[in-house]
């Protein structure tokens, strides 16, 4: 087996993705049977919450210890990409699975470097309780292809995306002034569409695993106004800004 992938699951302090995380690195494994991935999940909160489910999975683990802040997926993503060692990475939200056969999909669009971005759009919603443990292995008990839903926003890019790793520093990886949630993904998204060969597969069918709101949504706003800021300044500038931070988390 090759391995070509490093698949990045970033978490917070909240518990409600806490039953997704074993289930996606299952399926990772159980639809992508020629790779050998790299897992990593990166926490970033007051506890170690999710310690014990990366020791279940034999995973890599990361924990940054923050008490007073929102969850800042920026830095905890920033962190492990310093720690990524193959040709590719993915960043896996912790409600988000992939499309079968994602990997050797992937394979096809990065060849030649044709492309070192890609975003896959989500069309379908499940919930915890489609998951049942057989054998000691978490498995999907329906159908894909039975699960309908809604096509993704195209302005609203995030929860799966793949990059050739060495692109991460061009672009100067997550800009960590975002905290919470909302608008942290699709800034790095604007920076990948000037700087790097991007792709947009709608095609692909990644599904959303549904749970209660956090309460990082109430950041949404400030980061909105963030956004609009950030999207119109130099972008060489504001890359050059953001390298500047993320060699610090280097090894």
């Amino acid at each position: 087996m090759n391995q070509y992938f490093t698949v990045i699951i970033p978490v917070g302090c909240s518990l409600s993705r806490l039953g997704y995380i074993r289930p996606i690195i299952e399926w990772y494994r159980q639809t992508n049977p020629d790779f050998n991935i790299e897992f990593i999940i990166t926490e970033y909160g007051p506890e170690t919450q999710y310690r014990e489910i990366a020791e279940l999975c034999q995973v890599k683990y990361i924990y940054m210890e923050q008490n007073d802040q929102f969850f800042n997926k920026a830095k905890a993503l920033n962190f492990a990409f310093m720690r990524v060692t193959t040709k590719y990475c993915i960043i896996n939200d912790a409600d988000m699975l992939p499309p079968d056969d994602y990997l050797n999909k992937l394979l096809e669009i990065f060849k030649d470097y044709e492309a070192s971005y890609n975003l896959s759009f989500y069309y379908s919603s499940i919930e915890l309780q489609n998951w049942v443990e057989i054998d000691g292995k978490m498995i999907l008990n329906r159908s894909i292809k039975d699960l309908k839903g809604r096509n993704a926003r195209h302005n609203a890019p995030g929860g799966i995306v793949a990059i050739v790793s060495q692109d991460i520093i061009k672009i100067g990886g997550m800009n960590e002034a975002f905290f919470g949630y909302g608008y942290e993904d699709t800034d790095f998204y604007l920076r990948c569409e000037r700087k790097l060969k991007t792709t947009i597969e709608k095609l692909y069918q990644a599904i959303h695993m549904r749970h209660i709101s956090d309460p990082g949504k109430s950041r949404y706003g400030i980061n909105q106004r963030l956004f609009k800021r950030s999207r119109y300044r130099n972008v060489d500038e504001y890359i050059k800004e953001l390298k500047q931070n993320l060699i610090k988390y280097k090894l």
